[in-house]
């Protein structure tokens, strides 16, 4: 008897404990259309890597919570271990027919010195050489990335000197506390790409981030960032929402509506969201692929975008991400946190998902041999086997993964171009002073560069001018190609592309084009 009452004052189990019920008066989350990525939960083929629903045991979670339990969760499963390892990722998704950057870098352990003097004479040093991404495949948050250009011929034996000493600097470290199980015990390795050029001038290169639940994209998100660390611009996050052709079903012909409360001019901002609406089919269809292939109920895909050289590439792969989630509701169009509705598809799929496979069904079709990741290896599939896999997902929306040859859509990548002066965002009017003083706010953190030059001073004869229409100013910018393309505010134009015999119409400048 002594022992019964012990074990009842004993306290429940962490998965056990039920959660307050809520308040009488609280109003329920919004829930944006949940019920067709539920349903794809019953047919979905499940990796038993990501089976965490004995550790939530019919909790009611939110989304934070819940990927709480999925990263404690992670710990020895050799499907999340191998997705956070970016080069068995690679490896894998190669095997899978997925274009990614190839790598002209693979340090494993440590740096031998020929072999980093190898890499610098053969990639950095030879004619016509592009700038490499150096980085470690067992850390998160840009730990340990630099970016390497071609040195001097002087310079040559201290870059060799220096990649061997930052790569052995970062080898011994681990991924922070906060990462998921999985992540902290990878194992420690270097690779070096070719650095991602987009033709829209951002600091850094377009990126999409497509969030999938089981297999069906959801998502897919620009993200800039909270605005807590230099460089994150939240007013410029966009989130492309998938609007269903035919309800509750999806299809190739599904919309993508995006969202966002960016607000003043940016040319870089409007031409990135062309470039996104052009690939965010073809980065949904692979996206969707690799989600199925790995069978992960909840996964993130990272998508560069807007290089005529590389044209859609995938950067990376998440198990959880802390990022916003936006959606907006179709009675009001309020626009709305849509991490409850993430939370109870996860919630509500894993409860009717009974489809459930162990790792070696998902791996071992991608080339993965090893009951275990410290003794997993991946062997290359047969080129035609893997090119017919290409050709397949190509059929579905996808791109080709051969790395020399863009796409004919790539091609016609140029008249997005932008140059980086032009990503600038800034409010969509300015006062007439500021006009004439030849500057303008900027909502980015800083003003914009005062004019000088035959521009300053075409700006200080310039009386003060009325808006110019929206729709005018967009048929302005679709007859400017670049370099001479130029938003109405004086701010955008540098003294090369402004002369004072440009003739002044109703409504604003138009630009001079330079006699060739």
């Amino acid at each position: 008897q002594q022992q019964q009452q012990q074990q009842q004052q004993r306290p429940l189990p962490s998965a056990a404990v039920s959660p307050p019920e809520p308040a009488v008066n609280e109003q329920p989350l919004p829930v944006v259309d949940v019920d067709p990525w539920i349903e794809a939960a019953r047919s979905f083929q499940m990796n038993t890597d990501f089976d965490w629903s004995r550790a939530v045991s019919g909790r009611r979670l939110d989304l934070r919570s819940l990927q709480a339990v999925m990263k404690e969760e992670s710990d020895e499963k050799r499907t999340i271990q191998a997705l956070g390892d970016k080069l068995m990722l690679h490896r894998l998704l190669n095997n899978l027919g997925v274009p990614q950057m190839p790598l002209l870098l693979i340090v494993e352990d440590r740096p031998e010195r020929p072999q980093i003097a190898d890499f610098v004479y053969n990639h950095l040093c030879k004619p016509g050489s592009s700038d490499v991404i150096v980085k470690p495949t067992h850390l998160s948050n840009a730990t340990g990335v630099i970016v390497l250009t071609k040195p001097k011929l002087e310079e040559v034996e201290s870059a060799i000197d220096y990649i061997q000493a930052h790569i052995n600097s970062f080898v011994e470290q681990k991924a922070g506390s906060h990462e998921s199980v999985a992540l902290r015990s990878l194992k420690p390795c270097f690779i070096g790409q070719p650095k991602y050029q987009s033709v829209v001038g951002f600091k850094c290169p377009l990126e999409l981030r497509v969030l999938t639940l089981w297999g069906k994209a959801r998502l897919a998100v620009w993200w800039w960032g909270r605005g807590a660390a230099p460089g994150e611009f939240p007013h410029r996050n966009v989130w492309f929402v998938r609007r269903l052709a035919t309800e509750g079903e999806f299809g190739e012909e599904d919309a993508w509506e995006p969202i966002h409360e960016h607000c003043g001019g940016n040319l870089g901002f409007d031409r990135s969201l062309e470039l996104f609406d052009r690939c965010v089919h073809a980065a949904v269809a692979s996206a969707e692929t690799v989600a199925t292939a790995v069978g992960s109920p909840f996964l993130r895909l990272d998508f560069f975008v807007g290089s005529t050289r590389w044209g859609l590439r995938l950067n990376e792969v998440a198990y959880g991400c802390g990022m916003e989630y936006r959606n907006r509701l179709d009675d009001t169009g309020s626009i709305v946190d849509d991490s409850p509705s993430i939370a109870r598809i996860l919630l509500e799929g894993m409860a009717v998902c009974r489809r459930r496979l162990p790792p070696r069904h998902f791996l071992s079709v991608l080339g993965a041999k090893g009951s275990s990741y410290a003794t997993m290896t991946v062997a290359p599939v047969s080129k035609a086997r893997r090119r017919r896999r290409a050709l397949r997902l190509l059929l579905r929306g996808g791109s080709d993964d051969d790395d020399s040859s863009p796409s004919e859509d790539d091609d016609c990548l140029g008249d997005c171009e932008v140059p980086e002066e032009l990503c600038r965002t800034l409010r969509q009017q300015s006062s007439s002073r500021e006009l004439r003083q030849g500057r303008s706010r900027s909502l980015d953190g800083a003003a914009a560069p005062p004019l000088a030059g035959p521009a300053a001073a075409v700006a200080a004869a310039l009386p003060a001018p009325a808006p110019l229409p929206a729709a005018a100013l967009a048929m302005v910018q679709r007859r400017m190609p670049a370099p001479w393309l130029r938003s109405y505010s004086l701010d955008f134009m540098p003294a090369k592309a402004m002369s004072p015999q440009a003739s002044h119409r109703p409504g604003g400048w138009w630009p001079f084009k330079p006699q060739q």
